[in-house]
């Protein structure tokens, strides 16, 4: 996610481990940074390294050094406005809607569509980082209203 577009929702089966993270990112990280930023200008990556500080992680962005990762808190989902892009796909859930995979993927599928054809949603969103990392130095770290 960016400013610029939220980017595809891409799907994952099973768990996903370090390897197929940095698969990811290679097969769908680059692309899409390629599409919104100039070429030579550096990308400000952000994740929570919940599960993904392995070496092949790590290779990934020395690999990359126009990707910048950011120092972010371990699921830290106060500073995170990806997780509230996805509390709109959560609220969209018609209550009694079949709840498996296919319907959970044709449902993400739609409404992150929808969402991307609101480009305003990502420039709040980014724009509100300001304003939530003030928060949490305030909250000396703790939980905070976002």
């Amino acid at each position: 996610m960016s400013a610029a577009d939220v980017g595809p929702v891409i799907h994952v089966s099973g768990r996903l481990n370090a390897a197929r993270y940095a698969k990811l990112l290679e097969n769908h990280l680059l692309h899409h940074a390629d599409t919104i930023v100039p070429e030579g200008e550096e990308v400000n990556f952000v994740h929570d390294h919940a599960s993904h500080d392995a070496h092949v992680v790590e290779q990934f962005f020395e690999n990359h050094p126009h990707i910048i990762e950011s120092n972010w808190p371990r699921k830290y989902m106060d500073c995170n406005p990806f997780e509230n892009l996805f509390g709109h796909v959560v609220l969209e859930w018609e209550n009694g809607a079949k709840r498996n995979r296919t319907e959970l993927v044709n449902h993400t599928n739609k409404i992150w569509d929808e969402l991307r054809r609101r480009p305003q949603i990502f420039e709040i969103l980014g724009g509100s980082m300001i304003n939530r990392l003030r928060k949490v130095i305030a909250a000396d770290g703790d939980m905070t209203s976002y």
